[in-house]
């Protein structure tokens, strides 16, 4: 399970480390951040193996695409699984 911390919250900033989230799901989120209406967005890493991405997000309203793009991650494994599931009639 993947917990987020939110590091700091201004109007148009948002820091949110993720506890238990590996670095390709934090790069494919800042991707799809990166295709949405932000100005910046970014992650760090202290540790490949052992640490919790920080992901920072610069926008009219962070916390909005951070919703919108996890939901469309969330949306995209949806049609994965649904894909995979057809194939095995």
């Amino acid at each position: 399970m993947i917990k987020a911390t939110v590091l700091n919250k201004e109007k148009d900033f948002l820091e949110i480390q993720f506890n238990g989230m590996d670095e390709g799901l934090a790069n494919l989120l800042v991707e799809k951040l990166s295709a949405s209406k932000t100005d910046f967005a970014a992650y760090s890493l202290e540790h490949p193996l052992t640490g919790n991405p920080i992901v920072r997000i610069k926008a009219s309203s962070p916390k909005e695409e951070l919703v919108t793009a996890l939901k469309a991650i969330e949306k995209e494994a949806s049609e994965a699984i649904a894909g995979l599931s057809d194939k095995k009639k």
